[in-house]
């Protein structure tokens, strides 16, 4: 059972969790998960993503760097926040909204290339519904 888990949980923690990942990822997202990450999903010109557990943006603005245009989604409305402050300063284009990943209010149907829930299915609840909602909402041939 994951330790933080609710929209509350993450609330409290979200000033914690910005000055651990800030802009680049903790280390070992920086060297160990984005790494491969990126490497799996290679080119991204063009792409529409959706990232599911998107936290502060960090890995959002790393996709948008790479070509892709990119809606990032969190429980989170804290997170959110703090990745629409960075938005503000550096305009990405990224779309950000607080959802919970089992139900994606406003995101449209056979729509992304691309879902990536890079290192949060363990968060959250209902999972298997994640899941449905990130298959609903891609293209055929989309990839998650």
């Amino acid at each position: 059972m994951p330790t933080i888990s609710g929209k509350a949980e993450w609330d409290k923690v979200a000033k914690w969790w910005e000055e651990l990942t800030g802009e680049t990822g903790n280390v070992h997202q920086r060297l160990d998960i984005d790494p491969v990450v990126m490497r799996l999903l290679g080119n991204l010109k063009g792409k529409k993503i959706l990232e599911i557990g998107c936290g502060n943006g960090y890995f959002a603005r790393l996709l948008v760097r790479r070509g892709a245009r990119v809606t990032a989604v969190d429980l989170s409305r804290k997170l959110i926040e703090l990745a629409l402050e960075k938005e503000k300063k550096d305009r990405l284009g990224i779309k950000y909204l607080v959802r919970d990943a089992s139900k994606l209010t406003g995101v449209k149907s056979d729509s992304l290339d691309i879902v990536v829930a890079n290192m949060c299915l363990m968060d959250i609840a209902r999972a298997d519904k994640a899941i449905r909602e990130a298959s609903r909402v891609l293209k055929k041939n989309g990839r998650f």
